[in-house]
């Protein structure tokens, strides 16, 4: 295989290496979009309840104040007391579940993110693994000699290596074996 033939295979490998990546970070930016949503509807909300549990308690108020009630001291006054302190926590629960619902979101865009980082590596692997097996590297130059039997040998390794870059964790470690692999080879 000529110089030219590997740099365009090698251009073709970084070029179809990038497709996840992109995939990812178009996938990350919509679930951070979706995240700032949940956290602006979470607010939306909060401030409804919060409308709405005012306009309870003043009806309470009213309520009591036209049958006479005083509500300085005693019951009604504990009665007004529980209702605002329920308003309050159903609006802080309103709250953590936007908080969380958010967090969710976030956590989807990094996850989706390292994905596409561990699908450009399988995918760098893979196409390594291609060029060890076409190109005879590992036994002689890239540009020919040798007796191939170190290339077969490397081709494995880096074709096993591709193959498990498909789970997240043994990417990086299939990718130092992999590399170290051609690297070897190469010099």
């Amino acid at each position: 295989m000529c110089y030219a033939q590997v740099a365009v295979a090698v251009v073709s490998a970084l070029a179809s290496a990038s497709v996840p990546i992109l995939q990812a970070q178009g996938q990350a930016q919509a679930d951070k979009a979706n995240a700032r949503a949940a956290l602006y509807e979470g607010y939306s909300q909060e401030a409804q309840a919060r409308r709405e549990g005012r306009s309870a308690l003043a009806n309470q108020v009213a309520s009591l104040s036209t049958r006479g009630v005083s509500l300085q001291n005693g019951s009604p006054l504990d009665l007004l007391a529980e209702t605002a302190r329920s308003n309050e926590l159903n609006q802080l629960q309103i709250r953590a579940n936007a908080q969380n619902q958010s967090d969710v979101y976030r956590a989807q865009a990094s996850a989706a993110l390292k994905q596409g980082w561990y699908g450009a590596a399988g995918s760098l692997l893979s196409q390594g693994s291609k060029m060890m097996q076409l190109g005879n590297f590992g036994g002689g130059s890239p540009m020919g000699g040798g007796d191939g039997s170190s290339a077969a040998a490397s081709a494995a390794g880096a074709s096993a290596a591709g193959s498990a870059a498909s789970g997240a964790a043994a990417s990086s470690a299939a990718a130092d074996a992999g590399m170290g692999a051609e690297i070897g080879g190469l010099y």
